[in-house]
């Protein structure tokens, strides 16, 4: 039973933390329940999320192609980038010279 309340706190801060609450916003509204530490909240939460099972990338249905221009010295880069636009994840990224029609199209058939 102790290890399944556990489980269930850990549960709320996986909640919490997913609507940006703070770890030690997060401790005081636990504490109101079983007081915890914001670091103890935060090793729980941190063990929790290297233990969930990722599930692989299989079928895509949205996504978002994104070009960034960062300078690397002092030569301009173009940054491709390509994300899952329902998990965030990213699917490729790539720093180029150039950002001509055929880098792009050469980008997005190699992912």
């Amino acid at each position: 039973m102790v290890s399944e309340f556990f489980d269930s706190l850990t549960g709320i801060y996986q909640l919490m933390r997913f609507h940006h609450v703070s770890y030690e916003g997060i401790a005081s509204i636990i504490s109101r329940i079983f007081p915890r530490g914001r670091d103890v909240i935060y090793n729980a939460f941190t063990d929790s999320i290297e233990k969930a099972e990722m599930p692989p990338v299989e079928s895509i249905w949205i996504v978002h192609y994104d070009e960034q221009h960062p300078k690397r010295g002092r030569t301009q880069k173009y940054r491709l980038s390509l994300v899952d636009g329902i998990t965030g994840r990213v699917i490729a990224e790539e720093l180029h010279d150039r950002k001509d029609k055929k880098t792009i199209e050469n980008f997005l058939k190699n992912t």
